[in-house]
């Protein structure tokens, strides 16, 4: 009877461990945390007969603590205006009740104005963002298994000085101060801007060079056909000395109508004309409105290409010749000379990178390097297709980026050794900028991407490539990457000519280099005006401007000139 009484206590026991675990365990399985159970231990003989059973013990079930959470929304955004919003699921894995205590950590630039960050939760399932309930530290308690939406709600500067923001979300549970692996979030607001300045040549009469920045002064040259003029702002131009009231006549151009190609070297400004001769007057003598001669340079029956640039590097010119090979004029020595290569095809690009390389672009997808008036290279051809774009130069390395169609590649001149390549899902439309700071290069496509690629491997950097114009196809984009003074935060420069239909139009953007989220947008170029070759900076001081350039079209067919502010 004993046996049979121990026994039967023993199936008894049993039994109701079974139902205390059947009705205190989570959704997820486990035993709530709290969960008091009375053990005994059995001896028995090797036939499995009890022989003895100990006192009962009483048993109760810790916590386990245990969080999941998931990112529902993207970790990026662009705010274009108000607000936006980040969404994560949280879930409580544990097996009892718990909360989290929620912090927030953010990166922003040097200057700028703070982001205000508010979290809230989701208690309600028909309630979103701003209408779920604000969090101050820590969450309402999540029981066990219970899943629960958080939002994050990012709101930029009111009056979008900013850079951007980095958010580190730092999350711990209120059981044990345990933290959970922290989410990360980058965000950007998307600001419309006006020009700061602007100014047009006279009606129907289109720019007839590129503008020149002489000692902080713009200076221009516009024709009409029958009539060159040259104009400039008397007063250096920034933010406070805008185009108001700041531009005048210099000279009458006589004897010569440029054919829309022009270098400033010393105090010489050289242009072509249309029939492919080159001339020069000095620039700081056309004043007062006079009248000015330029001078032919002694070309010896040798004629310049009129559509492609005079480039200069400080001491020599350079222009590309009929016959395809390079023309160079040394002041000097008042000589004219030419570089020839085996088989030169038809020249598309005369580019000049810093360290005086002359970058010159073939029709075949081929190149040539000159330095100081030497041919360096010749017929150098990356492995890629489409027609050639343009070239940067990476003085730290000695390497080229240079680009042709949909792809770049990473040259290095001295050992004619190719680095790497990288392709774009489409034809790149702009030149290369590369900047020292980030050590990237950018380039944009013809669909309005821009990318940013690790200059020593050619890896795309974070958050890149990024979509910035999607309304029409880019037909060409000039890029410029340039770091305000007292910001230390670079920014990419870009303005893209759009086709709209058979009608040109113009976006001016300014996007931050490390958070291409944060950028800044204009429509204030007219439609219709062809954009120019470059952009230029007055300065990379606060009250600095860049200005973007347009030679002709528009309304009575003027040369224009828009200043935007440093970001």
């Amino acid at each position: 009877m004993g046996a049979k009484r121990i026994l039967a206590g023993m199936t008894v026991g049993v039994l109701i461990s079974a139902t205390l675990a059947q009705t205190t365990r989570t959704p997820d399985g486990m035993l709530w945390a709290g969960t008091t159970l009375s053990l005994r231990a059995v001896a028995t003989s090797s036939t499995g007969l009890p022989l003895a059973l100990s006192d009962a013990a009483q048993v109760r079930v810790g916590q386990v603590v245990r969080w999941q959470w998931d990112y529902e929304s993207p970790p990026y955004l662009t705010v274009p205006a108000g607000e936006g919003w980040f969404t994560l699921l949280a879930r409580n894995k544990g097996n009892g009740v718990d909360a989290l205590r929620l912090k927030t950590a953010t990166s922003e630039g040097a200057g700028t104005s703070p982001w205000q960050i508010d979290l809230f939760e989701q208690l309600d399932a028909n309630r979103f963002f701003s209408d779920a309930s604000m969090i101050a530290e820590e969450t309402t308690p999540f029981m066990p298994s219970e899943s629960r939406r958080l939002f994050i709600r990012m709101r930029p500067p009111t009056d979008r000085n900013t850079d951007g923001v980095f958010l580190t979300l730092k999350m711990l549970s209120t059981s044990n101060t345990q933290p959970l692996p922290p989410a990360e979030f980058v965000a950007g607001a998307e600001t419309r801007v006006s020009a700061h300045t602007s100014a047009s040549t006279w009606a129907n009469y289109p720019l007839a060079s590129p503008p020149q920045l002489l000692n902080g002064r713009l200076f221009w040259i516009a024709a009409n056909g029958t009539d060159a003029r040259l104009f400039s702002t008397p007063q250096p131009l920034n933010a406070e000395t805008t185009f108001q009231n700041n531009v005048q006549t210099e000279a009458k151009l006589i004897g010569l109508l440029p054919s829309g190609q022009g270098v400033v070297m010393g105090n010489r400004w050289y242009l072509i004309s249309a029939q492919g001769y080159i001339a020069h007057f000095d620039w700081t003598q056309a004043t007062g409105g006079t009248s000015v001669y330029p001078r032919w340079l002694p070309t010896d029956g040798l004629v310049a290409q009129s559509n492609l640039p005079l480039v200069s590097d400080g001491t020599m010119l350079y222009f590309a010749l009929t016959n395809q090979y390079i023309g160079t004029y040394v002041p000097a020595s008042n000589t004219v000379q030419q570089l020839r290569i085996v088989n030169p095809t038809p020249i598309v690009q005369m580019q000049m990178l810093p360290n005086r390389v002359l970058f010159v672009g073939r029709e075949e997808g081929r190149f040539d390097l000159v330095w100081w008036g030497i041919l360096l290279e010749s017929n150098a051809m990356p492995n890629s297709t489409g027609s050639m774009v343009g070239a940067a130069l990476d003085e730290r390395r000695g390497t080229l980026f240079i680009v042709r169609g949909a792809r770049i590649g990473c040259y290095r001149p001295l050992q004619l050794q190719w680095l790497w390549f990288a392709n774009a899902h489409a034809p790149i439309v702009s030149q290369p900028a590369y900047d020292l700071t980030t050590d990237s290069v950018y380039m944009l496509t013809q669909d309005g991407w821009l990318y940013s690629l690790d200059a020593a491997t050619g890896a795309l950097r974070f958050f890149y490539p990024q979509p910035l114009i999607g309304e029409a196809p880019v037909v060409r984009a000039v890029l410029k990457t340039l770091e305000r003074a007292d910001r230390k935060v670079p920014y990419v420069y870009i303005a893209a000519q759009l086709d709209l239909g058979g009608v040109l139009a113009t976006r001016v953007l300014q996007v931050t280099a490390t958070n291409p989220f944060n950028r800044f947008f204009s429509t204030s170029v007219v439609d219709g005006a062809v954009l120019g070759d470059n952009l230029l900076f007055t300065g990379t001081a606060l009250s600095d401007l860049m200005l973007v350039w347009c030679r002709s079209g528009g309304t009575d067919n003027r040369g224009r000139f828009y200043g935007f502010r440093l970001r």
